[in-house]
């Protein structure tokens, strides 16, 4: 099958499920957009970066030329080129998938290609926000139904993204499941030979417990909550906080820190090079966010063998509390079931909690993914036939 597939721009997440379609079909990617450090940073990371892995090796692909004066992918009209059409006729692709409907440029490919009868899919992880104004939530009623129609069918990252797309009209038989992917292999290799090290770097008494927060230090992610958790277990000093990732709460998780008496490791912003021996070193993470559409640290930890804890605001909960004990949901600002998830993860059976692991990581496998997407991709191609 020959797939051609618009990205908004290189995602590290993207990457490992580009590189298996690749292996299993003619796949070109086009990315609308090439990050500059400053707005890779803007995004609330507190520092301006490049990612320091390889993104575009091991599959085909293409930038389009900008036609926006400022391009950038916070905007709808920032993000347009007059490159979609000749690459779509020169393609002339089995099946087009858009990276969202958010950008002029995913309709400007949608366009095109209905003109040549050429099935149109999108690939989304949208879903329901509590916190959403009635207002814009009842335009979305009124407007998304009609426009989503425009499209052959979706490739939902999972449970809340298909729920999701439902609630706005589209059947049950033009959704399907294409997990969330991650490197499964860079993240899982050598956990036991990276712990030790890792550890030492902070001087972690033996037996100590490790807890870990990766992410944008923001008011919406809720750092504090790992704080005032570890702070009301038993045992002084048996659980040991390392936040991974800088942003405006920096200072105030520090000083919370102190005050709680919590021992706490502010690390600052670590690379995707980085980032599996520090997850290989921690006992568990906890992703306590008021909102995240799904979370992928999540599936990171996971492949580098360390359990989650997951509030019940984050996209991928729904998905992945299939697999406890080595994940375990909470409600989101509970702090004190937070800190008796902490306990009960501390208490967990070893075996049981890596046959979930395992288990876990099987589930979204690139190659799984890759497998899922293209069997989906090829049930509209079938009926074209």
């Amino acid at each position: 099958m020959k797939v051609l597939w618009l990205a908004s721009h290189p995602v590290q997440y993207q990457a490992p499920l580009f590189r298996a379609l690749s292996a299993r079909s003619e796949l070109t990617v086009a990315f609308a957009h090439r990050q500059t450090a400053e707005q890779q940073g803007g995004a609330g990371y507190g520092v301006a970066f490049d990612w320091d892995i390889d993104l575009l090796g091991g599959y085909r692909n293409v930038f389009l030329r900008p036609a926006a004066r400022r391009p950038s992918i916070d905007r709808f009209w920032h993000c347009r080129s007059g490159d979609v059409e000749p690459l779509i006729e020169r393609e002339k692709p089995d099946a087009v998938v858009l990276g969202g409907w958010n950008l002029f440029v995913y309709w400007q490919a949608r366009a095109a290609a209905h003109r040549r009868g050429i099935p149109v899919w999108v690939r989304t992880d949208s879903r329901s926000s509590p916190g959403e104004p009635a207002l814009r939530r009842a335009l979305r009623r009124l407007t998304y139904p009609a426009m989503l129609r425009a499209f052959s069918g979706f490739l939902a990252a999972g449970t809340q993204s298909s729920r999701y797309l439902e609630s706005h009209g589209v059947p049950a038989a033009r959704i399907f499941v294409c997990p969330h992917t991650v490197d499964v292999d860079r993240f899982g290799s050598g956990r036991a030979n990276e712990r030790g090290p890792a550890r030492e770097k902070l001087g972690l008494p033996s037996g100590v417990r490790l807890v870990a927060f990766v992410g944008r230090l923001l008011p919406g992610k809720r750092p504090l909550d790992v704080c005032e958790a570890i702070a009301r277990l038993p045992g002084a000093g048996s659980h040991q906080f390392v936040c991974i990732g800088d942003g405006p709460l920096a200072p105030m998780i520090e000083q919370s820190a102190r005050r709680l008496g919590v021992p706490a490791h502010l690390v600052g912003f670590r690379n995707q090079s980085e980032l599996p021996s520090w997850l290989q070193a921690s006992d568990v993470l906890v992703l306590p966010s008021a909102s995240e559409t799904w979370g992928l640290v999540a599936n990171e930890a996971l492949a580098a063998g360390c359990p989650v804890i997951l509030s019940d605001a984050v996209g991928s909960a729904s998905d992945l509390q299939a697999f406890a004990p080595a994940v375990r949901v909470y409600p989101c600002g509970d702090v004190a079931l937070l800190a008796g998830c902490l306990q009960s993860a501390a208490a967990a059976d070893g075996a049981a909690v890596r046959q979930a692991l395992d288990a876990a990581v099987a589930s979204f496998a690139p190659a799984r993914a890759a497998g899922q997407c293209l069997a989906a991709l090829d049930v509209v191609a079938g009926s074209r036939a």
